[in-house]
């Protein structure tokens, strides 16, 4: 470092891991930074005067590394089975790859950090660039070996996206003092090379979710609406369904596949304002919000199902408003089921007394508050589904946004007496 002006960092990491075959088991990982602090400048200061009050621009290079999900994904593992009363083991569905190495990132950012007026407003800004090489996914095998999928380096992603962070100090007073915070982040996720083999299909993702060159991560790919110039949707006829009074009058018939949607969010929000009345009561309000995602509503279709039967939706073709066999012919256009997953939540809020210390002293404590909260308490969205945050797959990296018997994150109210002794 040169004083409090100029900052350089470099540093290398080693890992070792079996999870590796033998010759892909050491990797290294260097990383650079610098950054600058443009308010040790004289000039800078004289230039800016009071109303900036300082500005640090920096940027930075690293690498790094990921490992399969399991330890021991590179083998072909034996798994328990129970069978009455007796247990044994059976070998796994998934096929071992020794060859299997590990997913590399490079990653360049650079941005800022400010403040303003004093400190009352600040803001952090990045931009980064993050390109992944042997990128690790599940790939399905011919039956015939005994296995249905095996983890491979099937290609390259890269991701470009924002990041911003906003302080502000609104109203500082004795009585009453008033912050928010409010972050936003972009994201854009691209498949760049498949190694082999082409697109293809993830496993136990019933051939929806698809991983293909120059697409989305885990994009949604099926049948579509047939079409006509006018874009109405038509029959095998060539006949559009839907009159001019807006009644369905006949049965859809299958487009071609296609890509569906993005399951990846454009954008990822959230504003936090936090109130303070005499430092005895304070409120913190927080609202989140998701824009510019596709979630496929498997629910939805599963209830139009005939042999089902019992989504609301249903009920038009029970009470002759469509054709007989509209569902069952639409199940089978899987573009019907995607839909827009944006939302707000309004995520906690919650309301906090702190107890006079005469009072605390009474309770034989240092302090004592008393919280009231509420989480999840309210969603705004277009999704049909349960719940827009939910998502079958878990944490799976490429299996998003499909909702199929996913519990809703639940609405929860809360209590808590927090006492220091």
């Amino acid at each position: 470092s040169y004083g409090d002006l100029l900052t350089l960092t470099a540093a290398v990491r080693s890992d070792a891991s079996s999870a590796f075959g033998r010759d892909e088991r050491q990797q290294y990982f260097p990383k650079f930074g610098a950054s600058l602090d443009l308010t040790e400048v004289e000039a800078f200061r004289n230039l800016a005067g009071t109303l900036v009050n300082r500005l640090r621009v920096r940027g930075g290079l690293g690498f790094s590394g990921e490992q399969p999900p399991g330890s021991f994904d590179r083998l072909s593992n034996y798994v328990f089975e129970p069978s009455g009363t007796l247990s044994g083991v059976v070998n796994s569905t998934r096929q071992g790859n020794e060859g299997l190495r590990p997913e590399r990132a490079r990653e360049t950012e650079f941005g800022f950090d400010a403040e303003f007026l004093n400190g009352r407003v600040g803001i952090e800004y990045t931009r980064f660039d993050r390109n992944v090489t042997d990128l690790i996914l599940p790939q399905t095998v011919t039956p015939s070996s005994g296995f249905t999928e095996r983890l491979t380096n099937v290609g390259s992603l890269r991701n470009k996206g924002n990041e911003v962070l906003l302080r502000s100090f609104n109203v500082q007073r004795d009585a009453f003092s008033w912050s928010t915070t409010v972050t936003y982040a972009t994201n854009n996720p691209i498949v760049t090379r498949v190694a082999s083999g082409g697109a293809f299909f993830i496993p136990e993702s019933f051939n929806i979710i698809r991983v293909a060159a120059n697409q989305a991560p885990g994009h949604f790919w099926g049948t579509t609406y047939r079409r006509n110039e006018a874009g109405q949707i038509i029959n095998a006829a060539g006949v559009a369904i839907e009159g001019a009074n807006g009644t369905i009058t006949g049965i859809p018939a299958i487009g071609p596949a296609a890509v569906l949607g993005n399951p990846n969010p454009k954008n990822y929000w959230s504003v936090i304002n936090e109130f303070s009345v005499r430092r005895s009561l304070a409120l913190r309000v927080q609202f989140d919000g998701v824009g510019g995602v596709d979630l496929f509503n498997f629910d939805r279709r599963v209830l139009e199902t005939p042999f089902f039967g019992v989504g609301a939706a249903y009920a038009d073709e029970l009470e002759g408003r469509v054709p007989r066999g509209f569902f069952a012919a639409r199940r089978s256009v899987f573009e019907e089921y995607v839909e827009d997953g944006s939302f707000v939540k309004l995520r906690e809020i919650a309301l906090t007394y702190t107890l006079p210390n005469a009072l605390a002293q009474r309770l034989r404590s240092r302090g004592a508050s008393i919280t009231f909260s509420g989480r999840n308490l309210k969603t705004w969205t277009d999704y049909t589904g349960w719940d827009p945050e939910t998502n079958t797959g878990g944490q799976r990296t490429t299996v998003r946004g499909f909702g199929f018997a996913a519990i809703p994150i639940p609405r929860s109210i809360a209590m808590s007496v927090n006492l220091n002794y």
